[in-house]
């Protein structure tokens, strides 16, 4: 089973980021967070919902404790194509790391599932 399934689009400026599935061991309960820092610099947290900190480029939330906002689309736009583009491998990076090394996870187990474009999952 793979750990997070996700969608995420470069559009020019802007980032768009929503998570299609996510192990359910990460997902915070009210009052509290959980949090990893990846090797990349960015921090994956599950709080409340998923989304971007916009007071900060290194934090990516994931789904949290409001269940009613797990489809949210997240969007975050730069001031220039190149920074959109850097944020999207980051995002990947952080996510793949988070995937292989939290310390909440048991043993990996093996996902034979084709990707879809612009679909990631690890």
């Amino acid at each position: 089973m793979s750990k997070i399934k996700f969608r995420l689009e470069n559009w020019g400026k802007t980032v768009l980021f929503q998570v299609i599935e996510m192990d359910e061991r990460f997902r915070a309960e009210r009052d509290k967070k959980n949090i990893f820092h990846s090797e990349c610099g960015l921090v994956v947290g599950s709080f409340d919902a998923p989304g971007f900190d916009f007071d900060d480029n290194n934090l990516l939330y994931l789904r949290g404790y409001l269940k009613k906002c797990d489809d949210n689309v997240c969007v975050k736009i730069f001031y220039c194509e190149k920074d959109a583009k850097d944020y999207c491998l980051k995002i990947i990076c952080a996510l793949r790391d988070w995937a292989e090394n939290w310390e909440g996870w048991e043993e990996n187990e093996a996902d034979t599932k084709e990707p879809r474009e612009n679909v990631y999952e690890f």
